[in-house]
């Protein structure tokens, strides 16, 4: 720090060759995960289509016949899947199976 100050005081200019090159940026690490295997089942009154990855069973989505769609998400990572309601879900309508679900 002194050498610069000294050297910016004496007038000097100081070249691009007085500095060390810098080293090239870190390459930044990305985890890759394989896209979701989603199968689509069709069940009595509604379409499911459930999501894996590496065969782990974390979401489905739920398109009852009438009803607003619904996701069940493994949001913790305990296997047992929690659910979450789609924007335009109204909670009067909870199924009665999926209040089970979350006992």
């Amino acid at each position: 720090m002194l050498l610069l100050v000294a050297t910016v005081a004496r007038g000097q200019d100081m070249q691009a060759d007085d500095f060390p090159e810098a080293p090239p940026p870190p390459v930044p690490v990305q985890r890759v995960l394989p896209p979701p295997v989603i199968t689509q089942l069709r069940r009595d009154h509604e379409t499911v289509a459930e999501y894996r990855i590496n065969g782990h069973y974390y979401m489905a989505f739920v398109q009852p016949d009438n009803g607003p769609p619904f996701y069940l998400v493994d949001s913790d990572g305990d296997g047992h899947l929690d659910f979450q309601a789609s924007p335009d879900y109204d909670a009067a309508h909870v199924p009665g199976w999926l209040q089970l679900l979350n006992n």
